[in-house]
């Protein structure tokens, strides 16, 4: 249901399946992600830009990528597009994992302090010693009306 509009209107989409946990550890996680959309960008080089969607822990993967090492892969996503056709829509993610490291949310990732701050994209932007001086691609950070004060304020934060 969420694919057909987008088809309809000519927009090729890919969907991108990774090993959840407990079965995939965030790093393996971010590491499939990353190497999905580097493949993408390979099989599809003339594409007019890519655009990154995700929800919750989707939204924190796609957020990943904006900080991902892409020439260990060979390869630059089109994250910039022609005419405004790539970027990101983040939709209610997590981007600091730090307070879920001794939560029952954590059980199934089983995360220790140094597995959220290596993958934690709110702290990872915060450590980068330098800020590009305008955007390099369109990201738009939204949340649920009804999500809970602590996604209320990732969002914000992140944003």
């Amino acid at each position: 249901f969420r694919v057909e509009p987008l088809t309809a209107r000519g927009v090729a989409v890919v969907v991108v399946a990774y090993d959840i946990a407990p079965k995939g550890t965030l790093d393996q996680m971010i590491d499939q992600v990353t190497r999905s959309i580097a493949f993408v960008q390979r099989k599809y080089p003339c594409n007019e830009g890519l655009y990154l969607c995700g929800h919750s822990a989707g939204a924190h993967l796609a957020a990943m990528m904006l900080l991902a090492n892409w020439t260990k892969h060979g390869v630059t996503p089109n994250l910039k597009g022609f005419h405004g056709t790539a970027g990101f829509f983040l939709v209610s993610g997590i981007y600091d994992l730090e307070p879920i490291v001794h939560t029952t949310q954590n059980a199934p990732l089983l995360l220790t302090p140094e597995d959220a701050r290596r993958n934690s994209p709110q702290l990872l932007l915060e450590a980068a010693l330098a800020r590009p001086s305008g955007p390099a691609c369109r990201v738009l950070v939204t949340v649920g009306q009804h999500d809970s004060p602590e996604f209320h304020r990732q969002s914000r934060e992140f944003f």
